[in-house]
Formats: C-alpha cells, structure tokens, sequence
C-alpha cells in the first residue's frame, strides 16, 4: 500500500566532527540522522508489539553536500507498506532554503519475529503508526 505521508521532522546540527577529509557532511552520518528519525519515531510510543525491526536496504542519492557549520532538516516519510515490510522515505532539507533538497533516502525495514526466529507481517500497530493512526 503506498502511502506516503509525513512521520515526523527532526532537526540536526552539523558538528565539526561529522566533516570528512573534504569539508563535507561525511556520506555515514546519513545513516546515522536516518536512525535517530526513526528511533524518535518509534521510541514515541509503548509498542506491546516484540516485533524487530531490521534495515533490509538503503539508497540515498546525494544531491548537494552540507558544509560545517549548518542545520540539516530530515523530514521522515512513509512511503510504502507491504506484507513483512515497509519504506520510508527521508528528504535532507536546508534550514535556510526549503526547497533545497541535500539529499534523498529510501530504506526498506523487515519486520522480524525474534521468538519464531523468522519475518513476519507487519504489526497493525506498526501499521497505525507509519498511517498517522496513532495519537501522539
């Protein structure tokens, strides 16, 4: 089911720390925002649900580097929902300039059963949440 609708938006300041050898956003703190957004996503709700979830995959088309110092917007989407899996879709913004994308994402999470040992579907309430079901 393709859905497509905005999660959440964080917020993230570019360290010194987080440059490579080339004054750039270095390309792993990319995985690393993606993670947060979706840890801030999750971690929002008491899921009764044992359901893992794994990172099956992950493309990112770098458009434009981040330079030191600066914001970075991360706007997290749903993008798809299937049986024992779901995309979302990140879009890295410029704080100045929100038309400016930096960056775009689509990462593909496996809903796993650690008891069974083995994928399975996605929980409704995993489902409710990536639909905006859920109150916050």
């Amino acid at each position: 089911m393709e859905n497509k609708s905005l999660l959440n938006t964080i917020q993230v300041n570019i360290k010194w720390t987080d440059l490579d050898p080339y004054n750039h956003l270095n390309n792993s703190k990319y995985f690393d925002f993606m993670t947060e957004a979706r840890a801030k996503l999750f971690w929002e709700y008491s899921l009764s649900s044992k359901t893992q979830l794994i990172l099956h995959e992950c493309n990112i088309l770098f458009k434009k580097p981040y330079h030191y110092p600066n914001k970075i917007i991360l706007e997290q989407y749903t993008n798809k929902i299937d049986g024992a899996s779901f995309d979302l879709k990140y879009i890295f913004k410029s704080p100045d300039n929100n038309e400016l994308i930096h960056a775009e994402a689509i990462v593909k999470m496996v809903t796993f059963d650690p008891e069974k040992n083995r994928v399975c579907r996605v929980p409704k309430e995993i489902v409710n949440i990536l639909e905006n079901k859920n109150e916050t």
